[in-house]
């Protein structure tokens, strides 16, 4: 395990000051993912690593929030909800910040005249993928065909979606955030966005834009 990109649970609380308990109170009220905490053998046993980055930067702002914010509010914060609400082709296309031919090409694969919450997120991520990575044609209709699989099982927030090329070839994978992946030769990371930060920057353009059209 790279120790530059994870940290042990000891050298964890030495560096941040938290303690045990701390740390652990904060998992049960989902300000850390479960997802975070990462069990491998070692020579006393097992122990605990998180990614390192994730890791303090989330403790680092949980300290400086903590005093504003109750945990339960710090705990919607840093897990955002997937709302039910919908909202109509013609409105997501009067949204500055989607192309409308992204968005119509999502509305053919989904056969939809109508976005749920979790379907609009994708649609946001693909032009978010899109720019980062310059995503042809081809590789914008797989992520859909890809999101397409994703939506119906996705439960919750603590996921992100990865880009890869391979000899010119660009994939894409959902998986938990922090959870290692190892590929062969010639794979490299094109990008990685987490759903819970997207959907924090989602809700912002729902309530600057949407509320703006209705209003």
């Amino acid at each position: 395990m790279d120790s530059n990109e994870w940290i042990s649970k000891k050298d964890l609380l030495k560096i941040t000051g938290i303690s045990y308990g701390q740390l652990y109170r904060w998992k049960r009220q989902h300000l850390i993912p479960e997802s975070w905490f990462v069990k491998q053998s070692s020579f006393t046993g097992q122990e605990t690593f998180f990614p390192r980055e994730q890791m303090l930067e989330r403790v680092r702002t949980i300290q400086e929030l903590k005093d504003r914010y109750s945990l339960e509010e710090l705990g919607e914060l840093f897990s955002p909800s997937l709302d039910k609400r919908s909202y109509e082709l013609s409105l997501i296309r009067s949204i500055p910040e989607l192309d409308s031919h992204l968005t119509d090409k999502f509305a053919h694969y989904l056969m939809k005249r109508e976005f749920l919450f979790i379907e609009l997120l994708f649609v946001l991520l693909a032009n978010r993928l899109t720019w980062q990575c310059s995503l042809s044609e081809g590789d914008q209709e797989r992520l859909i065909r890809s999101a397409k699989d994703w939506i119906p099982q996705l439960t919750g927030s603590e996921y992100e979606v990865r880009a890869y090329s391979h000899n010119g070839r660009v994939f894409f994978t959902m998986l938990k955030q922090g959870a290692g992946v190892w590929f062969g030769e010639n794979v490299h990371l094109l990008a990685a966005v987490p759903l819970d930060e997207l959907i924090k920057e989602l809700h912002g353009i729902i309530h600057l834009r949407v509320g703006e059209m209705k209003g």
